[in-house]
């Protein structure tokens, strides 16, 4: 019986082992590619493992294998920052109606807003902060009791469209507090590696003195630091700051020194500062420093 002759497989290996390495690229735009640095596979294999789909071990060994390719979340444009106003008001309300305000250049973003307040009694706590009647969303609040000059910090998130360039501003407590302070920006470029209106990371420093804070940076992103503060010897304040275009980095330290008018920044720089409400009472410097970093 004569065996059929059989065609070779159609899958078959070449007679000297082939090196075969997946193209390293990420998206730039319509047909435009190109490498994507060791940097930039870091901070997209650190978005994997902070939305828990990466495990810290199969992270290490992603970094020492070829990369990943395509996301594209680290190759979009880096986060562009418009500072834009400020306003306070030294009366005592649970509610802080500011008014319509500019709200910056007419390109679809966000509108970031810091929010700070001081009270005498009891602890008011932020509440919220709507932007044209519609409700932004908090990226972190923190308010200290001190004992005397009492304050908090808080920041705020909100998409606009590039036909928004003014809206009313509106800012809440669960109870009436003493002052309240706003300074606010227009952000574009924003890709939210986490999928939803959270900061890629937050921390605050409430201290009687200097103040620091510490956060996570991916690359092309910005960081933003907001402060309640009493100067030494008088007056209750306001400042804003921020730093953009960053490479990627762990543990950006952001901190406000001294007992100045504003006090003295690291990590970010200052961009405007108020003073909310004048006052005669002589106390050393209070501080919150509330710290943003948004990708």
């Amino acid at each position: 019986m004569v065996p059929f002759d059989l065609p070779p497989p159609p899958f078959w290996l070449p007679p000297k082992p082939a090196v075969i390495r997946p193209a390293e690229v990420s998206l730039l735009g319509p047909g435009a590619f190109r490498p994507m640095t060791r940097a930039e596979r870091r901070a997209v294999i650190a978005d994997l493992v902070r939305s828990k789909r990466l495990t810290r071990a199969e992270a290490k060994r992603a970094m020492l294998l070829v990369p990943v390719v395509g996301w594209g979340t680290e190759s979009a444009s880096a986060v562009g920052v418009e500072y834009v106003d400020k306003d306070g008001d030294s009366s005592n309300h649970s509610t802080y109606d500011f008014g319509t305000k500019s709200l910056g250049s007419a390109v679809d973003g966000w509108v970031l807003v810091n929010v700070v307040h001081a009270y005498s009694s009891g602890s008011p706590e932020h509440s919220g902060l709507t932007v044209g009647g519609s409700a932004a969303t908090p990226l972190i609040a923190h308010t200290e009791n001190f004992g005397t000059a009492p304050g908090g910090s808080a920041w705020y998130i909100i998409a606009v469209s590039a036909a928004t360039t003014s809206a009313n501003i509106t800012a809440t407590f669960d109870a009436t507090t003493g002052l309240c302070g706003i300074m606010w920006y227009r952000l574009t470029g924003l890709t939210f590696p986490n999928g939803d209106l959270t900061a890629y990371d937050t921390d605050f420093d409430p201290q009687i003195g200097d103040a620091s804070t510490s956060v996570d940076v991916a690359s092309g992103g910005a960081v933003f630091g907001g402060i309640y503060y009493w100067r030494d010897a008088d007056d209750y304040c306001q400042a804003s700051a921020h730093t953009a275009d960053l490479a990627s980095e762990s543990g950006r330290t952001v901190s406000a020194t001294g007992g100045g008018y504003p006090p003295t920044f690291a990590g970010v720089t200052v961009d405007d500062n108020q003073i909310v409400q004048s006052s005669s009472t002589n106390v050393s410097a209070r501080k919150v420093l509330a710290t943003v970093s948004l990708r």
